[in-house]
């Protein structure tokens, strides 16, 4: 034997060993932990337009839905005009009708102008809130013409 310390040679394997192990194992993925790192965004599809929003897209959503509105405008407008060649009772229902739908219009034309007060965390409850206005409107305004 050379002059080295028997003592040295064996714990010191023995600790390079068990760091190597560690090294090894460390580097095996495993299903627990997240491999990459993702971003996430809230997409929801809109049945008016067809067209998904994320909130990073809500000025796009804003847009889109004012010009719904407007639309909604000109039916309600139609509306009005047809009420004034109905019968008396149908006039009244088809006024009425338009009378409350402009109001609601004009409720959701706020909410959509609260769009700045929308946070990521509650896209989608506003996002549906505001679709979900615009489609009541939308069958309130079928029904009124039938």
């Amino acid at each position: 034997m050379k002059n080295q310390p028997h003592w040295t040679a064996g714990p010191v394997w023995a600790a390079a060993l068990a760091v190597a192990t560690l090294a090894v194992a460390s580097c095996n993925e495993r299903d627990d932990y997240p491999t990459t790192t993702t971003t996430k965004t809230t997409t929801v599809k809109d049945p008016v337009t067809g067209r998904e929003y994320t909130f990073v897209q809500r000025e796009e959503f804003r847009r889109d839905m004012d010009a719904t509105l407007v639309k909604l405008d000109a039916k309600v407008d139609e509306l009005r005009a047809k009420a004034a060649t109905a019968s008396a009772d149908a006039k009244v229902k088809m006024e009425q009708a338009a009378d409350d739908i402009e109001a609601d219009l004009n409720e959701l034309r706020a909410k959509l102008n609260n769009l700045g007060t929308a946070t990521e965390a509650n896209w989608n409850e506003f996002r549906g809130d505001v679709r979900d206005g615009l489609n009541d409107l939308e069958r309130r305004l079928e029904d009124a013409f039938d």
